[in-house]
C-alpha cells in the first residue's frame, strides 16, 4: 500500500483489493490438489481423524470472475477492499458425504 499512496504523475494506478472465501469450481488441471480442494481431498481420502463439526463458506469460481469484470468496470471499485462468499454455509459431513456419493473418491485414487 506504501507504493500506491506515494504514487506522482498521471495516470496513477487504481487498486482494488479482492478476498473471496475458499475458492471452488472447475478445475483447468482437472485435478482435486490445489490449496482449497486440499480440505476436501484429505476428508475423502480419510487423512483427517474427523470430519469437523461445523459449516463452511466458499466461493464458486465463475461468481469470483464476474465480480472480477464488475470491479474492473466501476470506478467506484478504486480504493476498495471487498470479501465475499456465498450466503449459504455448508456443513463439512454433508459437503464429505456428498462428494464421496458423487465418485469423487475414484478420481483422487486414479492420480
Amino acid at each position: 500500500m506504501d507504493f500506491y499512496d506515494q504514487q506522482s504523475g498521471a495516470p496513477e494506478m487504481e487498486l482494488t483489493v479482492m478476498n473471496p472465501v475458499s475458492v471452488y469450481g472447475r478445475r483447468l488441471a482437472g485435478n482435486l490438489f490445489g490449496t482449497c480442494m486440499g480440505l476436501m481431498t484429505s476428508m475423502i481420502l480419510g487423512k483427517k481423524a474427523q470430519v469437523p463439526n461445523g459449516n463452511y463458506i466458499m466461493s464458486d469460481l465463475r461468481d469470483i470472475a464476474t465480480i472480477h469484470v464488475i470491479v474492473l468496470e466501476n470506478e467506484a471499485s478504486n480504493c476498495r477492499r471487498l470479501t465475499f462468499s456465498s450466503d449459504k454455509k455448508y456443513s463439512f459431513m454433508k459437503i464429505a458425504t456428498k462428494l464421496k456419493m458423487n465418485g469423487y473418491l475414484l478420481l483422487i485414487d486414479k492420480r
